[in-house]
């Protein structure tokens, strides 16, 4: 008898613009015999990609060696959505299988998107991912350049004001291009003077961990534009790392050392309860603590973000991610939230403001998290990107890190408008291309407000001489 074997992908077709319905083919061959009840599924490697919502809208058709097989849609975790195709009857080594998905409602993510491929060889509940190759072209729209200054700002203590992109994906995990294309963007048309490529690990194999180490250190140029690799990884829940040295990580790299398990994958798609957060990444930051800084990603959806407080500290912790793509982390009913799908149960879902009881002195970031080639200028989630604000003593790698380890950093909206608070805490100065509407000093359980009204001029300065909380500005 011929042992069980499995699946391979093959092929894949598809796209169009970006506001096109989908058409996508997936061409899978069987290597050994395949058994009976086996099932396929084909979604996308991100919970807001593709078809999502669109049960009822798409078209799933399935065969295997000429004749059709049963297909369904499945809504998975988080709103993802699938196609999935059960074998029949068993297939001989060779055959060829067909998924083909066409009729959904239009995709809204440009950029190179490579499908996932889930292959549940028994018909359980454990389907595995398929590693595949050839990418799925979605053609993107024609946008414009990001708007913005690249007028040097300083504060009164001398440091200067700059605007950084510190998380973000290529196509060596679920975004599009490449690393040196990701670096060359944020610099010419997202227009920030910092920019850091964060893949997911479980999608980084040694060779591609490398080659984006090699892409930050050649696009970096310290006085000009500072470059940095990191990784979005799982140690308690949900985290973005920043590599500051890249020496420490092209020797671990040496020694064949990847970056994580399949933790981010299991938690987006099967919930917390049933993701194995492996301690590698853990032990990878824990190595590298004196050149890495780690962020909480976005809080408030189903899996993604750490609830607060934490149960223990995260290896060299220093920042959370306030604002982003997906929506804003600073409360479930403030503007621009991040949409939670269903039930919390699964999922590790927090405000910051669950975090100033224990830990005051926050480091806020705004980040894009940009999955379409366009650090500094997002457009593929629900809302448009961030960017972090932050006052450094020198443009270099050192001179970041300090400002993030010093907390010198505000989050934005997109917003390229500069916030300094003086050396004793009392004074807070404001400036914005657009008028002021709003200053509001946030602790975890109120709200004061500060400045009201129609506030104008090149410079609004506002008395908060306060602890353990924020300052929220609203234009």
């Amino acid at each position: 008898e011929a042992p069980v074997g499995g699946l391979i992908v093959v092929g894949v077709a598809g796209g169009g613009p970006d506001n096109a319905p989908l058409g996508l083919t997936v061409t899978l061959e069987a290597q050994g015999r395949v058994e009976a009840e086996a099932r396929v599924l084909v979604g996308f490697p991100h919970w807001y990609y593709g078809m999502r919502g669109t049960t009822g809208l798409a078209e799933v058709r399935a065969e295997a060696g000429g004749t059709s097989l049963p297909t369904r849609h499945r809504r998975g975790e988080y709103g993802r959505w699938y196609a999935e195709a059960t074998l029949d009857r068993e297939l001989d080594s060779g055959t060829r299988m067909t998924i083909t998905v066409t009729g959904a409602s239009p995709v809204g993510v440009p950029g190179e998107l490579q499908p996932l491929v889930l292959f549940d060889p028994h018909g359980g509940d454990e389907p595995r991912l398929l590693r595949q190759v050839p990418p799925l072209l979605i053609t993107p729209s024609k946008r414009s350049a990001a708007r913005g200054s690249r007028t040097v700002h300083k504060t009164r203590s001398g440091r200067r004001v700059i605007f950084a992109d510190l998380h973000g994906h290529s196509a060596l995990s679920d975004g599009r291009g490449s690393p040196r294309g990701y670096f060359a963007f944020a610099r010419e048309r997202g227009r920030v003077q910092v920019a850091a490529l964060t893949d997911h690990d479980w999608q980084l194999e040694p060779p591609e961990f490398r080659e984006m180490v090699d892409a930050a250190d050649a696009a970096n140029v310290p006085g000009q534009f500072i470059a940095l690799a990191g990784i979005e990884t799982n140690i308690q829940g949900h985290e973005v790392a920043l590599f500051f040295d890249p020496a420490p990580v092209r020797d671990l790299l040496k020694l064949g050392a990847a970056g994580g398990a399949f933790t981010i994958w299991e938690e987006t798609d099967f919930g917390a309860t049933g993701a194995q957060f492996a301690p590698r990444p853990r032990q990878l930051l824990q190595r590298l603590r004196k050149s890495v800084v780690t962020a909480s990603h976005t809080t408030l959806a189903r899996g993604m973000g750490t609830a607060h407080p934490r149960v223990g500290r995260l290896p060299a912790q220093a920042c959370i991610e306030m604002y982003s793509a997906h929506g804003s982390s600073e409360c479930p009913n403030c503007p621009r939230a991040v949409p939670s799908e269903g039930s919390d149960e699964d999922g590790p879902v927090s405000d910051v403001r669950a975090h100033l009881d224990s830990n005051p002195t926050l480091c806020l970031l705004g980040t894009g998290d940009s999955h379409d080639g366009r650090p500094g200028d997002t457009r593929w989630g629900p809302f448009t990107g961030g960017l972090t604000g932050m006052e450094v003593e020198e443009l270099t790698r050192e001179g970041v890190l300090e400002a993030l380890r010093t907390g010198r950093t505000w989050a934005t909206t997109g917003e390229r408008s500069i916030l300094e608070l003086d050396e004793g805490g009392g004074q807070l100065r404001v400036q914005s291309p657009t008028p002021v509407a709003e200053v509001v000093f946030v602790t975890e359980g109120t709200e004061q407000v500060l400045v009201r009204g129609d506030r104008r001029g090149p410079w609004i300065e506002v008395p908060t001489a306060r602890r353990g909380g924020y300052v929220r500005v609203r234009f």
